[in-house]
C-alpha cells in the first residue's frame, strides 16, 4: 500500500497560498516525513508541497520507462527515496548516499547507497501511479480548472477535463480567446523555432504562457506580449499571479494580438518569402 498525506500551512511569507506545509509518504507500514499537529506548525520546519508533488509526478513518468529512479529529499544532505521496478511491482527504500556537486533531484544511478530508516517495501506500480495522480488532482483541483483539447486519451485526474479535439478554424480561436491562460509546452526534442500554436493563441486574443524558447525573442517581448516560464515551479507561480492580476493579463494578451496583427500575418510572411526568392 502506498499513500501520500499532506497538510497546507499558510504563511504571510509564502509566494502563493498553499505553497508549503507538512508532507508524508506511507509505504505499507513504513512512514517517511511527519504531519505535525496545528499547535506545532509555527515551530516545525515546513517543506514545499509543490516540489514534492512535482517530483513524484516525474518519478511515475520515469518508472514507465526505467527500472530504477532515486528521488532526493532536498531538505536532507544525504537522503534519497529509491524506487526499483520489476514488471508491475516497485520496491521502495529509504537510502543514504552522497549528493555530489552537480547531482539532480532525481537520479538514475546512486553511488554506493546504504540502507536508511526502512527498505524493500513492495507495492504495485499501478497503485503508486494512481495515488500520486489522485493526490495531485485533490491538491490542485480547487485552485485550477484545466481543460485539455486533444484527441488522445489522458489519465483521469481530478480537476483536469479532456474536452477532445476542436476544429482549427471554427472552434480553436474561441477556445484561445476565452481561456484565461493558454499553455504552450513544447516537446523537449524541439530545440528551435516557434510553434504555430503560439501565433494562433495571440492572434485569437488569448494570453500565452509558454516554456522558454530562445526564438521567442525574435518575435515577442516576454512580459509585454506574452510570458515565458523556466521551471514547473515558475509555471505554477506565474499561473497564480496572472489569474489574480486580470488587468495585467488582459493587457499582455492585447499586446500580443497587436504584435501578431501588425508584424506576423500570412500576407507579411508571403511577401518576405517572395522578396527572398525573386529579389
Amino acid at each position: 500500500m502506498f499513500e501520500l498525506y499532506y497538510r497546507v500551512v499558510h504563511s504571510e511569507y509564502d509566494d502563493f497560498v498553499g505553497q508549503n506545509g507538512f508532507f508524508q509518504i506511507k509505504c505499507n507500514e513504513c512512514k517517511y516525513g511527519e504531519i505535525y499537529p496545528k499547535e506545532l506548525e509555527t515551530v516545525m520546519d515546513k517543506v514545499s508541497l509543490y516540489d514534492w508533488f512535482e517530483r513524484l509526478a516525474r518519478v511515475i513518468k520515469y518508472l514507465s520507462l526505467k527500472d530504477y529512479v532515486a528521488l532526493s529529499d532536498v531538505e536532507s544532505y544525504n537522503t534519497w527515496i529509491e524506487f526499483r521496478k520489476t514488471n508491475e511491482e516497485v520496491m521502495v527504500s529509504i537510502v543514504k548516499a552522497e549528493k555530489e556537486e552537480g547531482s539532480h533531484d532525481i537520479e538514475f544511478n546512486l553511488k554506493e547507497p546504504i540502507a536508511g530508516e526502512w527498505e524493500k517495501q513492495v507495492i504495485r506500480y499501478s497503485q503508486l501511479k494512481t495515488e500520486i495522480i489522485e493526490k495531485l488532482g485533490e491538491r490542485f483541483s480547487n485552485d485550477y480548472i484545466i481543460n485539455l483539447y486533444t484527441p488522445n486519451t489522458t489519465p483521469d485526474i481530478q480537476g483536469v477535463c479532456n474536452k477532445g479535439p476542436v476544429d482549427y478554424y471554427d472552434e480553436m480561436p474561441y477556445v484561445f480567446n476565452n481561456s484565461r491562460i493558454n499553455l504552450n509546452i513544447t516537446l523537449r526534442s524541439i530545440k528551435s523555432g516557434i510553434p504555430l500554436r503560439c501565433m494562433d493563441i495571440c492572434a485569437a486574443g488569448g494570453f500565452l504562457l509558454s516554456n522558454y524558447q530562445e526564438d521567442m525573442y525574435d518575435v515577442f517581448v516576454p512580459g509585454e506580449d506574452m510570458v515565458m516560464y523556466e521551471s514547473v515551479d515558475d509555471l505554477v507561480k506565474k499561473c497564480r499571479y496572472y489569474l489574480e492580476h486580470e488587468s495585467e493579463r488582459k493587457q499582455i494578451a492585447s499586446n500580443g494580438t497587436g504584435k501578431v496583427s501588425e508584424k506576423h500575418t500570412y500576407d507579411i510572411r508571403f511577401k518576405e518569402i517572395f522578396d527572398i526568392v525573386f529579389n
